[in-house]
């Protein structure tokens, strides 16, 4: 049995740290996913005034993260998640709530909530075949990053690890120069020697000896850099699952979802001040639901051809 201690440090290390987790957007994205149920309860108790201006709110919310995330650099990996499943909450909530009422057809109910379950089980299924199929911890399998923050070098320390291995490099290349000058020396002095006291048979021999040395010397050097260079496979043979990658929203999805804003709040109207038209709700509709299509053929094309892995 785990320790409390024990699971922080493992979420730490997945890359669940308080900088990733506790920041503006986040916390917005997540008041917009607890709205989505607050919402539909108000519409299924008829409360159209309050529940038209929190889907106001909420809308409104959904800018506000993205804007605060560029603007103060809070960007994560795990908001690019949240931020889409909030948005999936809130309408999908809404949407069955004016279904239920009859303020939407069914088969626009059906379109979007559809599209959103089918979008959610594809990114589960391809998280479990990114993991191996396999259940690896909720740690491991909700992995942010590679490796823990604490775990990356300091910039001071990076900095002395860069003076000492300019001092390693600079030495290494002092003893080779030198080494190369002995060399020099000795196959210029061992050259003048077979001239004067042999013949050119025993010059190739002398330049065939100290070639050999020299290929002796050059594949030890050879050994010792493989040493030195790490295992590129250690990594993996560790049995961390690979971190979740950033995701961005389609442009066709950021249309589609201002279309289901724009449709859930012109019901909420209709159903409170009788505007807008029932024409053009009709209109509206069927623009949201044919943009719920597109968006969901979109991010099928972009997974089949590799762009979102």
């Amino acid at each position: 049995m785990t320790t409390p201690q024990q699971r922080k440090h493992t979420l730490s290390e997945a890359g669940w740290t308080h900088q990733t987790v506790y920041n503006i957007p986040n916390a917005l994205s997540m008041a917009r996913l607890v709205s989505g149920p607050i919402i539909a309860w108000l519409i299924l108790n008829e409360q159209w005034g309050v529940a038209l201006v929190s889907l106001a709110i909420s809308g409104a919310s959904d800018w506000a993260d993205g804007y605060v995330a560029k603007r103060f650099g809070q960007s994560s990996v795990l908001g690019s998640y949240l931020d889409p499943l909030a948005d999936k909450v809130l309408i999908g909530s809404v949407v069955a709530a004016l279904g239920y009422q009859g303020s939407l057809p069914l088969w626009l109910v059906s379109v979007i909530i559809g599209r959103d379950v089918v979008l959610l089980s594809g990114a589960f299924i391809h998280r479990f075949r990114t993991v191996g199929w396999r259940w690896p911890g909720a740690a491991e399998f909700f992995r942010l990053s590679s490796s823990s923050p604490s775990a990356q070098p300091s910039p001071a320390s990076d900095k002395t690890g860069r003076m000492q291995s300019d001092s390693v490099n600079t030495s290494e290349g002092s003893t080779a120069a030198s080494s190369n000058n002995a060399e020099n020396h000795e196959v210029a002095g061992s050259s003048k020697a077979y001239d004067n006291s042999k013949g050119s048979d025993s010059i190739d021999d002398s330049i065939s000896s100290i070639n050999s040395v020299g290929s002796l010397q050059h594949d030890t050097s050879n050994e010792q850099l493989k040493a030195k260079v790490p295992d590129a496979g250690r990594a993996s043979a560790s049995g961390k699952a690979p971190p979740a990658v950033f995701v961005q929203p389609l442009y066709i999805s950021k249309v589609n979802t201002f279309f289901q804003l724009l449709l859930v709040g012109g019901c909420l109207t209709s159903s409170w001040y009788a505007w807008p038209p029932q024409e053009a709700l009709a209109a509206l509709g069927v623009a949201t639901g044919g943009t719920t299509l597109a968006s969901c053929g979109a991010y099928a094309r972009a997974y089949l051809s590799g762009t979102i892995k």
